[in-house]
């Protein structure tokens, strides 16, 4: 069912919260890798309430279902049928901008540490090293291939895919109009067979794994369990309004368990992606229920860091590794800590105002250049 054009004009700041949220967990994840990763505490506290802190492999599945869930909106709401052409460039727009910025500042930081006399090995506290290799920055640069991102910048993984997946969108978008549950199920299945298969052995070296094609396949699910969400948010709002509050806690429980415990490192590729799907149905029934919620502090907060949150996710892994190189050898992991969490939403603000930002308005006045133009033709 297609959503009325005044829901669509609405900005949901409920999944604001959920993108800023997920966001900080990122964050909190990959911090955690500096002294907590080591302690004996880890093997149990991992599995307790508190994962949701460092859910960071969740919420990538849950940022690419928000996605599918934006992108319908954005096609939904345009005032004519937008083409192909301007749906690319203004998803380029968005996204290459800000990547490509965070993987110069990435590389600058580096260098400026080694100018500085810091030395220190790539691997080290799970830091990187980057060297200055012509044919993997042109690959950074260009998006091509199965190149390594951990060597600069390892978050940038997922934006590799976000990119692959918008070029093939409006596809997805079709299917899951035209076939609803039907075009989800058939993904799935496409997803169980990948994962099976490499948990057999028949496919993936070690070093192809994070931007493998078939992968981007997998995530494909997660964009179209967005769309489905999207083109039904009215009605499933209603519903998520309408429940009584022990049955609508109830679902946060049920959501939030299966959103955080299918996932755990030492898990192989093939094993993470069946994880993957429930983790895809708890970002469903959080989305769901989130569009129910009420005004919050923490859903404040949330929104607050939903505006910053690509910055966020963009450049975080380079402060925290900075902050591990300048601190942790003489003042220990707790330093890393309070100074990686400060530092990363200080620079995704500077970022997002200088970067960011003005991506966004620059797509935002090339569709509105469109739609003016087009309404000049009728």
């Amino acid at each position: 069912m297609p959503l009325s054009p005044i829901y669509l004009r609405d900005r949901i700041e409920s999944l604001d919260m959920l993108r800023g949220l997920a966001a900080l967990a990122v964050v909190i994840a990959h911090t955690t890798s500096f002294g907590l990763y080591q302690q004996p505490i880890w093997d149990w506290l991992k599995w307790t309430p508190l994962r949701l802190l460092w859910s960071g492999h969740q919420a990538v599945i849950l940022f690419f279902a928000l996605s599918g869930f934006a992108l319908t909106r954005m096609l939904e709401g345009s005032e004519k049928p937008m083409s192909y052409s301007t749906f690319i460039f203004v998803r380029i727009i968005r996204l290459y901008p800000p990547y490509i910025a965070s993987v110069v500042i990435a590389l600058l930081i580096y260098r400026g540490l080694h100018m500085a006399g810091f030395q220190w090995t790539a691997g080290w506290m799970n830091t990187v090293n980057p060297t200055m290799d012509t044919a993997l920055l042109l690959r950074h640069a260009l998006m091509l291939g199965n190149f390594n991102t951990g060597i600069i910048n390892p978050p940038i993984w997922s934006i590799v895919h976000e990119m692959r997946l918008s070029l093939i969108f409006p596809l997805l978008f079709i299917l899951v109009r035209r076939y609803a549950l039907w075009a989800i199920a058939i993904l799935a299945c496409c997803s169980i067979a990948i994962a099976g298969l490499q948990i057999s052995g028949f496919f993936f070296a070690a070093e192809d794994l994070r931007l493998h094609p078939l992968l981007t396949l997998h995530y494909a699910l997660f964009f179209s369990l967005g769309i489905f969400v999207a083109r039904n948010a009215e009605s499933l709002q209603q519903r998520a309004k309408s429940l009584p509050l022990n049955q609508r806690s109830f679902g946060w429980v049920i959501g939030l368990i299966l959103y955080a415990y299918p996932f755990d490192n030492p898990w192989s590729q093939g094993e993470r992606m069946l994880g993957d799907i429930i983790i895809g149905i708890g970002s469903v029934i959080i989305i769901i229920l989130s569009l129910a919620l009420n005004d919050s502090p923490i859903r404040a907060i949330g929104i607050r860091l939903g505006r910053i949150s690509y910055s966020l996710y963009l450049n975080h892994y380079v402060i925290i590794a900075a902050s591990a190189i300048l601190l942790y050898s003489q003042f220990g992991s707790i330093a890393v800590w309070l100074a990686a969490l400060p530092c990363s939403i200080a620079l995704a603000h500077i970022f997002y105002a200088g970067i960011e930002r003005p991506a966004i308005n620059l797509a935002r006045r090339w569709r509105i250049k469109k739609n003016i133009r087009h309404m000049r033709t009728v």
